[in-house]
């Protein structure tokens, strides 16, 4: 689990379905995402049994609950420090990002991710949008007790 003073990061577990099919049923929520707004509640339980899914990869999913008003740039700066703090022999972290999700790319950049490349039309959103991806990198931050970049 992730705290910070206004939120919690843990793993999914069985009762997150309703709130989560909330977030995943509402087309703007999903604008930006891998895939449409879910039809059903059955389209969700699929993806909180993958997130809830022991598996060996090196990814780790999280839900959010808020205490208080969270902003993506909290969320994800617990997330960036938890990464880099449990694999250490990880330089750089990446992301990919639709362009046209201004306000996603904006926080990337807040956060130090620079744009190291960009893919045309290399993503089909539901059955007929072909979609814009770009790839960006953080690297590590300098170590604070020795000053030297992983």
């Amino acid at each position: 689990m992730i705290e910070t003073a206004r939120l919690r990061l843990r793993r999914a577990r069985q009762d997150d379905l309703a709130p989560l099919h909330a977030v995943f049923s509402d087309p703007r929520a999903t604008r930006y995402w891998s895939r449409p707004a879910h039809d059903t509640l059955d389209d969700t339980r699929l993806i909180l049994n993958g997130l809830m899914a022991p598996d060996d990869s090196e990814s780790a999913d999280f839900i959010f609950d808020l205490i208080g008003v969270c902003i993506a740039t909290e969320a994800l700066t617990a997330i960036l420090t938890h990464a880099f703090a449990e694999r250490p022999e990880l330089d750089r972290l990446t992301a990919e990002v639709d362009p046209r999700n201004a306000a996603s790319v904006r926080v990337l950049a807040r956060l130090g991710f620079v744009q190291t490349g960009f893919a045309e039309k290399n993503f089909l959103y539901g059955a007929d949008e072909w979609c814009d991806t770009a790839y960006l990198e953080l690297p590590r931050p300098a170590d604070q007790s020795t000053g030297v970049r992983r």
